[in-house]
């Protein structure tokens, strides 16, 4: 005994926080892989879907930076897969290819963020 508890009960107690732990990081996990099939999903289906004014992906990340009087920084093309971000080092905004040329609703959508 320990300060008047049973060492068993302490190693009890150990134990149940180390599975309420361990269930809290499950959850955590399936909630993220959940979050992350939603996301997938949701841009398969707009990246199939024409924007109604025909305009591409760099295009609205102009005229959103033009509008907010940020004419000095430039949009790149960059490749790869949703590689678009933004390089506070040479203060550019870069965007995939398929986001930079697509005119689809998600192209528009990924270059708005």
């Amino acid at each position: 005994m320990i300060s008047g508890v049973d060492e068993n009960e302490l190693l009890f107690n150990d134990k149940s926080r180390l599975y309420a732990w361990y269930n809290f990081s499950r959850y955590c996990d399936v909630f993220s892989l959940y979050c992350q099939a939603k996301i997938k999903s949701t841009y398969a289906k707009y990246r199939r879907k024409q924007n109604s004014r025909g305009i591409t992906g760099a295009q609205v990340a102009r005229e959103i930076l033009d509008s907010h009087g940020m004419t000095h920084v430039p949009v790149y093309e960059v490749h790869g897969e949703l590689s678009d971000h933004f390089d506070p080092s040479n203060n550019s905004v870069s965007l995939s290819s398929d986001i930079y040329h697509g005119t689809t609703i998600a192209s528009c959508a990924v270059a708005k963020t």
